[in-house]
């Protein structure tokens, strides 16, 4: 923004030394005219530039977001799979457990 500023400065004091030198009003005008609409020029470019890289962050926070609700999912998944096998093998454990006792309970019936 500084440089654009300092272009529209530099060409102002040329167009009015133009001035000067032709005589001319109506060239300084057209020059100074052509510096501003160069100057808006400039500042849509910059405008659509800063559009462009708005989109293109928001895409991107997007697919990131994406991304992370997908592993999201997968560590539900993989925490509910952990959490049956977890529960599967304490059945099993309880279930040998119980076979055991009835194992002790039987062995002592006997040897009594």
């Amino acid at each position: 923004m500084k440089k654009l500023a300092l272009w529209v400065s530099v060409l102002g004091v040329l167009s009015i030394a133009a001035c000067d030198q032709n005589g001319g009003t109506e060239q300084a005008e057209g020059a100074v005219e052509e510096v501003v609409e160069q100057a808006a020029d400039a500042v849509d470019a910059a405008g659509d530039a800063i559009d462009a890289a708005a989109d293109e962050a928001a895409d991107m926070a997007d697919a990131a977001m994406e991304k992370a609700a997908d592993a999201v999912n997968e560590a539900e998944m993989a925490a509910e799979d952990l959490q049956k096998q977890a529960g599967d093998a304490a059945d099993a454990a309880v279930e040998k457990a119980e076979e055991l006792k009835d194992d002790v309970s039987d062995a002592l019936s006997e040897g009594s």
